[in-house]
């Protein structure tokens, strides 16, 4: 198989070129002789290679033989016989109704389709496949789908996603010059306006019909009638594309949108398909460039559209794949166009391949922990022996304070460092803690002898954003074609030494894998919008499956709690267990590996040496043991000062709990199962969570915080610390749920840093049939008023610490603050600048410091 030297992401830059700029003709295609692409498929001596190729039987690698069909029905001996035989049958006699003198010609092939009926069947095809597959095929189907007409608005919204010059310029001059701009706060009015005015056809009144269907029609309609430039010459008086646009804007899940394109797929609908994606698509694109271009709007509404328009393109090009052996009781499972690239790719050597399925008093301790950071750093790196580039630059004085490594202090981390490697190396029995080899160790033995894996044709390393320099370094060594699989924004290792594989390694190929089958869509964008929000990553959204999930709800059993800290595992262990019914719970890891024991030997150590005496009372972990004498404050000062975070843990929960450790202890152990199927809850860190999943899962808030609302943020000039490693955590967090995710009210504010409120629109007209309404949020009690054609609902939900907001009705002046410009759909602008304007009273506590930084 001949593969493209050229990056998946280089490629989409590729694709995103003027559509009349050639496309390069060795990506992705398999080469027999030719090498000009042919102006018929028919008669093509090359064989293209699409992703959604059927994986049947019949199936087979270019370079493989593949036998002529008879064989499958004749033995070779009896093809002279069988040849005979046919040729004394009568050609009448041939088929159901014979054959004619007459030479008709031949029919049935695809190219002799119409070219639109070929654009049509095109249009529903991913972009990649477009360009990698369909349009290296021959020159006819390059041709058409190059044709500046064929899905304009598609082919614009992938180009303006890969940052292509000219779409930019193109995207960014239609907002420009219909109004649609962050200074203007009629904006969204624009942008409605300008979609209903952009050159869309068909039978005005029958896409009405259509779009009644939908549940939000009615407010809609209500909306696009108060507006005089949307008016119409049809009977309804209402524009049905700016109706399509509203109904998208005030659309609050996946299925809002996929039920407007059903109903646009009505038999009575004048639309064809094609035509309904390509009007999305056009949404989409300028929903997506007015976000970047600062206009404050929420990432849901265009998330939704890529979403549905994602599964749509992808559902039909997905293979089913079975088991050749005893297929009659092996399940079958389908590859995603994602997954069918990356199977049909031939590893060669040399290949490097990446799939993206994101102290005077102490000096001692001081001096120990510098030590012991510079044979660490020194495990991970490539290098083979320990010099002063392994020792940190930073470290701590015995006043918590982070100060320059000194040139001496560095000189002399790496002399004690090396004589203790040497140590570690060393055969000889040894009884000193400190010599023992660790598995960091011996993994840097196995790198240094320099091992030959050239027994295997490919290696492929999985999770390799949490590689080390150190396994790099023997896998980069291998002559073999190397795959690194990994999702970036899971690196939740770096405290270790680990660095993103997939950022620091050459590659000749990547592909992406942004669909997992895990949840659905409202779990997907929580996910996303932490992505986005907290990372900045936009252009490569994570998406899931059509299955339904939740995350505003709680539940009560069969939970996973996942925490950031053992310390809040113990405090989770000990809320679900310390009561008349204790709970079945699961500890990820067992008991043993939590460091109950640990705990226990701490308190242990805790008490006055007498009453150690008096009750017997023995310490059996060998380093708490060493603190015998010295004490509880000596561990402690160690502690902070090497600043061993899971040991400072273990010492605060002995210190909350105090003399109930022991009982504690014990009903923890006693209510502990090692069966997930018998408990009632599974605790455990994300550390420990990885690459697991569970139906139910509840975050706890010992998370990086968001502490207010977008809206509040901007009033106290704060900006998030961008620490990656924590924004990852959170990140693999919400992804290990399947079916419901009970998340916490930072997470919530996550949201709106992204424009997202979880606001639904509602008629104010039955809104207010029963009498006036005050606005929900306590800082204000505006009235809401009877001239709005809509008013917003804050959707109720309640929170991982069993807390709620019961959500209600908002005023438009609260509106405008939380989401901007799209409350001029619900209210004439007029009467909205009337409105007081009432802001929360708020502070910023102290404990934040450390999370949030002033600009």
């Amino acid at each position: 198989m001949s593969t493209d030297q050229y990056s998946r992401s280089s490629h989409t830059h590729e694709m995103a070129e003027d559509v009349s700029s050639p496309i390069e003709d060795d990506i992705v295609e398999f080469v027999i002789e030719d090498e000009e692409s042919p102006s018929d498929p028919m008669f093509s001596r090359k064989r293209h290679f699409s992703s959604i190729e059927s994986q049947c039987s019949g199936a087979h690698w270019p370079e493989e033989e593949v036998p002529s069909s008879s064989s499958n029905f004749f033995e070779e001996d009896d093809d002279d016989e069988m040849g005979l035989m046919l040729d004394s049958v009568s050609e009448s006699c041939y088929g159901l109704l014979g054959v004619t003198d007459h030479n008709y010609p031949s029919c049935g092939h695809i190219n002799q389709f119409p070219d639109e009926l070929l654009q049509w069947i095109f249009s529903f095809l991913p972009i990649v496949d477009l360009y990698r597959n369909i349009s290296l095929v021959c020159h006819k189907w390059k041709s058409l789908v190059h044709d500046p007409l064929f899905i304009k608005w598609k082919k614009l919204y992938h180009r303006y996603l890969a940052n292509e010059g000219q779409a930019v310029v193109e995207v960014d001059a239609i907002l420009k010059q219909n109004g649609v701009t962050a200074d203007n706060p009629l904006c969204v009015l624009n942008l409605v306006k300008y979609f209903a005015s952009s050159g869309h056809v068909g039978d005005v009144s029958a896409i009405l019909g259509c779009l009644k269907h939908h549940h939000l029609y009615e407010i809609s309609e209500n909306c696009v009638k108060r507006l005089p430039d949307l008016s119409c010459s049809n009977e309804q008086n209402v524009d049905p594309w700016a109706v399509l646009a509203v109904i998208v804007l005030l659309s609050t899940s996946l299925g809002d949108n996929q039920r407007l394109m059903r109903c646009l797929q009505h038999l009575q609908s004048p639309l064809r398909l094609a035509e309904v994606m390509e009007a999305l698509y056009c949404l989409a694109t300028l929903l997506f460039a007015m976000r970047e271009q600062k206009i404050l709007i929420s990432n849901r509404i265009h998330y939704n559209i890529f979403y549905s328009l994602y599964l749509l393109e992808n559902s039909g090009s997905q293979q089913k794949i079975q088991s050749h052996e005893n297929t009659r009781h092996k399940p079958t499972f389908s590859l995603t166009n994602e997954q069918q690239q990356i199977v049909n790719h031939n590893i060669q050597d040399g290949q490097v391949v990446k799939i993206m399925a994101f102290a005077e008093g102490e000096a001692g301790f001081i001096k120990a922990k510098l030590v012991v950071k510079t044979l660490e750093n020194f495990f991970a790196s490539a290098d083979e022996t320990i010099d002063r580039e392994h020792v940190p630059i930073w470290c701590k004085n015995n006043r918590g304070e982070n100060e320059m490594v000194k040139p001496q202090d560095k000189q002399f981390a790496v002399r004690e460092a090396d004589k203790i490697w040497k140590k570690m190396q060393s055969l000889e029995e040894t009884r000193e803690y400190a010599y023992k080899m660790t598995h960091d160790g011996y993994l840097k033995l196995w790198q240094l002898r320099r091992p030959d894996l050239s027994i295997y044709n490919a290696i492929f390393v999985d999770e390799a954003q949490d590689c080390t320099p150190s396994i790099m370094e023997v896998v980069l060594s291998q002559k073999c074609g190397k795959i690194f699989v990994g999702d970036p924004h899971q690196q939740i290792y770096t405290f270790r030494g680990a660095v993103n594989a997939l950022c620091e390694v050459p590659h000749t190929h990547i592909f992406y894998l942004t669909q997992s089958f895990r949840f659905g869509a409202e779990i997907a964008y929580i996910g996303a919008t932490i992505l986005d929000a907290c990372k900045k990553i936009r252009r490569k959204a994570l998406v899931g499956g059509n299955q339904e999930g939740t995350v505003r709800q709680h539940f009560q059993t069969k939970v996973a709690i996942l925490s950031r800290t053992n310390a809040c595992v113990f405090d989770q262990a000990v809320s679900v267990t310390d009561r008349e019914n204790p709970s079945v719970i699961h500890i990820i890891g067992g008991p043993e590996n939590f460091g109950l024991s640990k705990i226990h030997d701490i308190w242990v150590l805790l008490q006055p040496e007498s009453e150690r005496l008096r009750r017997k009372l023995d310490i059996k972990d060998r380093f708490i043991a060493t603190w015998k004498n010295k004490g509880f404050s000596a561990l402690k000062t160690y502690a902070v000062s090497a600043e061993d975070r899971e040991l400072e843990a273990k010492i605060a929960v002995v210190e909350k709990y105090n003399h109930r450790i022991p009982e504690l202890v014990k009903k923890i152990q006693m209510c502990h199962t090692a069966e997930t199927a018998n408990a009632d809850y599974i605790l455990g860190t994300v550390h420990k969570a990885k690459g697991m999943e569970f139906d139910t899962v509840e975050v706890t808030d010992d998370f990086i915080k968001v502490p207010f609302a977008r809206h509040n943020l901007e009033r106290l000039q704060i900006s998030l610390a961008s620490v990656a490693d924590e924004w990852n955590l959170l990140y693999v967090a919400v992804t290990r749920a399947k079916k419901h995710l009970i998340m916490t009210k930072s997470v919530e504010n996550i949201l709106t840093l992204a424009g997202e409120y979880s606001l639904q629109a509602e008629l104010t007209s039955q809104m207010l049939k029963d009498g006036p309404v005050l606005c929900a949020l306590p800082h204000c009690r505006n009235s809401i008023p009877e001239q709005s054609v809509l008013t917003m609902r804050k959707l109720p939900i309640t929170y991982s610490d069993k807390s709620e907001d019961k959500g209600g009705y908002i005023c438009h002046a609260c509106a405008l603050q939380w989401v901007g410009p799209i409350t001029q759909l619900m209210i004439s602008h007029e009467v909205l600048t009337t409105m007081d304007v009432k802001l929360e009273n708020i502070v910023l506590p102290r404990h934040y410091a450390a999370l949030v930084q002033n600009i």
